[in-house]
C-alpha cells in the first residue's frame, strides 16, 4: 500500500473554483490531480507489471498508467450529467456558471479519459448508454449497485417507525438532496 496524501492546491475552494473558470482544464483536475499521486503510480508501476490496473472515479483517470496492462475504470457516475443537474437546478448565481462550465469542460475530460481504458464499468444500463452515445466505441459493461434483499430480510423488531436509515456521504450532493 502506498498512501499519497490528498492534494491541496489551493487554501479557498471558492477561489480556486473561480479562477478555474479562466481556464481550459476542468477544476476536478486541478482539485484531484497532483505530480506526487503520479510519482507513486510511476514509480510503483515500473519496478513491476501488473496484468489489470482498476482506477475508481473519471478524476482518478488524470493519471497517466503504464501500457501493457489492461485498465478498468470503475464509473460510479457519470459524473459531467451531476454537473449538468446541479447548473439546471441553480437559480442564477456564480454556482450556476461554475457547474455550466464545469459541465462543458469536465464532460470533454471525462469522455476523454474513459477512452484511454480498456473497460469502463458503470452502475446502471442508462449510464452504460450516456457513454457509449459519446463515444460509440466504448467498451463498457454494467454492474449494478444493490444488495440482494432476498437474502437481507429485516425483521419486524428491527424496524422502528418513522426512520430511515442513510448508508452513504452527506458532503455528496446529490445524497444531500435525496435525503
Amino acid at each position: 500500500v502506498v498512501v499519497v496524501p490528498y492534494p491541496k492546491h489551493f487554501g479557498n475552494k471558492r477561489r480556486a473554483q473561480l479562477l478555474s473558470l479562466f481556464c481550459r482544464r476542468s477544476f476536478q483536475h486541478f482539485a484531484f490531480y497532483s505530480d506526487e499521486m503520479q510519482h507513486a503510480i510511476a514509480s510503483c508501476t515500473a519496478s513491476q507489471s501488473f496484468d489489470i490496473i482498476q482506477v475508481e472515479h473519471a478524476q482518478m483517470g488524470f493519471y497517466a498508467l503504464p501500457g501493457g496492462s489492461h485498465s478498468i475504470l470503475d464509473q460510479h457516475n457519470v459524473e459531467y450529467e451531476l454537473f449538468y443537474r446541479v447548473f439546471r437546478s441553480q437559480p442564477p448565481s456564480f454556482s450556476k456558471v461554475f457547474h455550466y462550465m464545469e459541465w462543458r469542460k469536465f464532460q470533454k475530460e471525462e469522455l476523454e479519459i474513459c477512452r484511454r481504458f480498456s473497460l469502463c464499468l458503470t452502475t446502471s444500463e442508462r449510464d452504460k448508454a450516456v457513454l457509449q452515445s459519446n463515444t460509440p466505441s466504448l467498451n463498457c459493461q454494467v454492474i449494478p449497485n444493490g444488495v440482494d434483499s432476498r437474502y437481507f430480510v429485516s425483521s419486524d423488531e428491527d424496524e422502528e417507525e418513522d426512520s430511515i436509515v442513510f448508508t452513504g456521504t452527506i458532503n455528496y450532493r446529490p445524497n444531500l438532496d435525496g435525503m
